[in-house]
């Protein structure tokens, strides 16, 4: 009987050091993501990625596994510019609200989202998935203010060695802005290059029939337009990473320092009053000896990811309509108001105001600008008022 006891015993005591050994290996299988105070970690057996909440929801950290070799080339803190997916320029160091959206294990989702004074707003996504080398992000940019505005994501971004080597390689399935060779497989990457009409184009009023025939390619028509993507690949260690972005306007490479040269892409235009909806796969590879198929890894990871598109914009309202807005100050490219939200209004001739004994009185004259234009701005206040009178200037940005 005491044999029988201690056998078992044994057997419970195998069985626990079994689960003791898997378990640390099943979790490290899994996707997720954790929350400590403003740094979210989201993590899958391909790589970990850590993202500031409170410094524009950027990536300050992207390493790979199992080497811990560092993706991000240039991090000094939630003030400066740096990490990735910083949705440039108006949230680079907002403070984000972020949740778990899915916590894993199969799946591990972070939602990030930002509104900004002017009438911007940003929703984005990051999702990881438990057997995939893909992180996918997703954005929802809302445009509530008065004029045009775009979605300029920058990364800096830089796989292997650092710095940068003649070993590292860009491949980018455009056109060079400028002109020039097309890039694939050198070191020459820089500047602008065009990604085809996006998903503003083609702007005729023309029936999807009459396209057709003229042989031009539907916004939504993927079998004939070509792969949006852009990939950078060190030779040296073979990490690199592929940007998959159907849908957007252009990439962008600035080349001014080796340290940390940027990896950027950007949206056309979104008009006043209407929502991009955008998505990008970034896929990484980690010490791969072979050149990598980027088209292949294109095709292969573009499950769930959508052209951008624009949609309306719920309860907006056109201000140039509302108040009135007149043909000289559309010429001169700005009108004047006070107030805010509800009451909002256009300045008066005067502006009545109640300025008790011993107390302050702060009066917003707004400058509601309506096109891109340079002038130098100045506050006259009448001698007698100057001492009584502190003027100061604010921006948006």
């Amino acid at each position: 009987m005491q044999s029988q006891i201690e056998n078992r015993k044994s057997q419970i005591l195998l069985c626990g050091l079994a689960l003791a050994f898997l378990l640390p290996g099943a979790a490290w299988a899994q996707a997720t993501v954790k929350a400590e105070r403003d740094v979210y970690t989201l993590e899958n057996p391909h790589f970990k990625v850590v993202v500031d909440s409170a410094a524009g929801g950027r990536i300050r950290s992207w390493t790979l596994k199992p080497s811990g070799r560092e993706l991000i080339a240039l991090w000094k803190g939630g003030g400066e510019v740096g990490g990735a997916l910083d949705d440039r320029a108006f949230f680079t160091a907002m403070r984000y609200d972020a949740s778990v959206a899915q916590p894993g294990t199969e799946t591990a989702t972070l939602r990030l989202e930002a509104k900004h004074l002017s009438g911007l707003g940003v929703v984005k996504y990051l999702t990881a998935r438990r057997d995939s080398p893909t992180l996918e992000v997703h954005w929802q940019f809302s445009n509530g203010s008065q004029s045009p505005q775009r979605l300029f994501i920058r990364n800096f971004f830089l796989p292997g060695t650092k710095p940068q080597t003649d070993e590292h390689l860009y491949w980018v399935n455009g056109t060079p802005e400028r002109g020039g060779k097309a890039v694939e497989g050198t070191g020459e990457a820089h500047g602008y290059y065009l990604m085809g009409p996006g998903f503003g184009a083609p702007t005729d009023n023309s029936t999807p029939t009459d396209k057709a025939k003229a042989g031009v390619p539907s916004v939504g028509d993927r079998r004939s337009a070509p792969l949006e993507f852009a990939a950078l690949w060190d030779k040296g260690t073979g990490d690199g990473l592929l940007a998959f972005a159907p849908g957007v306007g252009k990439f962008y490479f600035w080349r001014g320092s080796k340290e940390f040269p940027t990896f950027e892409w950007i949206y056309a235009d979104v008009p006043p009053g209407k929502a991009l909806s955008a998505s990008v796969a970034l896929v990484v590879v980690h010490g791969q000896t072979a050149t990598p198929d980027w088209k292949a890894l294109a095709t292969a990871h573009s499950k769930g990811i959508r052209k951008a598109s624009i949609t309306p914009l719920q309860g907006w309202v056109d201000e140039a309509t509302k108040f009135s807005v007149s043909d000289a100050e559309r010429q001169r490219g700005f009108w004047l108001s006070i107030g805010a939200d509800d009451g909002k209004q256009r300045l008066p001739e005067q502006v009545p105001l109640d300025l008790p004994q011993d107390d302050d009185r702060y009066v917003a004259v707004a400058l509601n600008v309506l096109k891109d234009f340079e002038a130098t701005v100045r506050v006259d206040v009448p001698q007698a008022w100057q001492q009584q009178i502190e003027v100061f200037w604010e921006t948006p940005g």
